[in-house]
């Protein structure tokens, strides 16, 4: 009889428990779904304050609303066999991205006999806050073409980041 009464209490005791608990996750989890309802901003373009493109250097910068304009528009994703995700191919201004995914390196010439150079990185090697002409891979294509004779072919495998499994 006592096994009884104590097998009871606790029952109550932990149906009890997992009810008060099952009422405060419904609670929490509507109180919190609201919360993002309510206070969600609205969509608004990359190029109107967000605080990267505040920094001092852009202000001197004319490109620097089209490119970060145009920077949340490129930020569309492909799958591309054998590769992962790149960003889908767009032209513009000041991002130019090609139909692999890569960005476009101005005045690579990628003919047969050309110098082949490949960068492979993140947001860095890719460019971010600096226009086409601004990359990393940019700046080693015209310095490479100022110290070789031919054709060279500086291409911009970067991505805006890169995920090692």
């Amino acid at each position: 009889m006592v096994m009884r009464y104590v097998y009871r209490v606790v029952a109550m005791l932990v149906l009890n428990t997992l009810l008060v608990y099952a009422c405060f996750e419904g609670a929490a989890s509507g109180v919190f779904t609201m919360a993002c309802v309510i206070t969600q901003p609205t969509a608004r373009l990359v190029g109107e304050g967000s605080p990267r493109e505040k920094v001092s250097y852009y202000a001197s910068q004319e490109w620097t609303r089209q490119y970060w304009h145009e920077f949340r528009l490129s930020h569309t994703q492909q799958y591309y066999p054998y590769v992962g995700w790149r960003r889908a191919p767009f032209q513009c201004q000041t991002i130019e991205i090609n139909q692999q995914g890569v960005r476009v390196t101005p005045g690579a010439d990628c003919s047969a006999t050309a110098l082949k150079v490949f960068t492979f990185g993140a947001s860095e090697m890719w460019g971010t806050g600096a226009p086409n002409w601004g990359t990393i891979p940019a700046y080693v294509q015209q310095g490479l073409a100022k110290r070789r004779q031919g054709p060279v072919c500086v291409m911009n495998f970067a991505e805006s980041a890169y995920v090692v499994m």
